[in-house]
């Protein structure tokens, strides 16, 4: 009969260690391989997007009102932030993380190829209730608000704490440098 307790670390490494040795996720920017004990993260350039957002731009009046919002009147600034969106956000947590250091984080520890790569630490998944005990209030508008709604965007780490493991959005890493 085994008596050990179960810990939250404990969880996270066997959740770690009993996966497959290498999975790969899709995202909406990027395209995440998860291999042993590392998140390997590449930017998608996303050319399809592009030509939908050119196709359905001059017929949705709020789509342009978001984009103008958003960028401005600067439709080159649109147009390269929505076709590299993988890659600045790769930069944006690499630079964060490297700056901050900070503990709500997964840490990312490489960056390659200008950006278009970084490597982060790998996590297990967390549940909507252990994400609950560290940011009350969770799952509500406004976790969706800054780019924190689904319980993909956080993790456990090896010592079974939740972090935060997709912080490249601007609204996500406004909300970590206002609560600090």
């Amino acid at each position: 009969m085994n008596d050990r307790r179960v810990t939250p670390k404990l969880l996270a490494k066997e959740f770690v260690h009993s996966r497959p040795f290498m999975e790969i996720a899709f995202g909406s920017k990027r395209i995440t391989i998860l291999v042993g004990m590392y998140a390997i993260k590449i930017g998608r350039i996303r050319f399809l997007r592009l030509a939908s957002r050119a196709l359905i731009l001059p017929f949705s009046g709020r789509l342009r009102r978001r984009y103008l919002n958003k960028y401005g009147n600067s439709w080159w600034k649109a147009i390269l932030s929505d076709l590299f969106a993988g890659l600045i956000c790769n930069r944006r947590e690499y630079e964060y993380y490297q700056s901050s250091s900070d503990g709500r984080v997964m840490p990312t520890i490489k960056i390659l190829l200008g950006g278009n790569i970084v490597i982060q630490v790998r996590g297990a998944a967390a549940s909507t209730s252990a994400i609950a005990r560290v940011y009350p209030g969770y799952p509500s508008k406004d976790f969706l608000e800054i780019d924190l709604g689904g319980n993909g965007q956080f993790c456990l780490d090896h010592d079974g704490q939740v972090r935060i493991d997709d912080y490249g959005d601007p609204s996500t890493l406004a909300f970590l440098r206002s609560v600090s």
